[in-house]
């Protein structure tokens, strides 16, 4: 009885045609308590349709299947649309992402030019002494230069 109420449950909870069909051929239709529970013929005789009551009943039937390709149609279209949407938005992450890395790649060969050497430095076309200041968190750097003469700076 437990397992009939829990597949009840289940029956209502998710109402999707594949998880209730397969609830149905899988328990409903195997389990004598779940039959008994289910309607006869006579209860269910009122409900159908008759004969007589049918009348164009094919014009109608063609009918509905025109609107429910319509439905489609417009479904597709939305579908489309999702994707359209998935990827654009795909697009703009992509490329923000390539921005973000350029100004990274930027931001490092700024940082690599930064350094730098002097070799050799003339003062009046004789030989110099450098001295190279800056200031922290400054981009500035100072260089300043003296001339030696005879070993001595001036």
């Amino acid at each position: 009885m437990f397992k009939c109420k829990m597949v009840e449950f289940f029956f209502y909870m998710f109402p999707l045609k594949i998880w209730q069909d397969f609830l149905i051929q899988c328990h409903i239709q195997k389990c004598p308590l779940c039959l008994k529970r289910l309607a006869d013929e006579e209860e269910v005789r009122s409900l159908l349709l008759q004969e007589n009551e049918v009348g164009d009943l094919w014009p109608a039937i063609k009918n509905r299947l025109i609107g429910v390709r319509k439905k489609r149609h417009s479904f597709l279209w939305v579908k489309w649309k999702l994707a359209f949407g998935a990827v654009s938005l795909f697009v703009v992450v992509l490329a923000g992402v390539w921005l973000h890395n350029m100004s990274v790649q930027k931001k490092t060969i700024l940082r690599e030019a930064n350094c730098f050497k002097i070799d050799y430095i003339k003062v009046w076309d004789k030989p110099a002494q450098a001295f190279i200041y800056q200031p922290k968190d400054s981009n500035m750097i100072f260089i300043w230069a003296e001339k030696i003469v005879n070993g001595e700076e001036i």
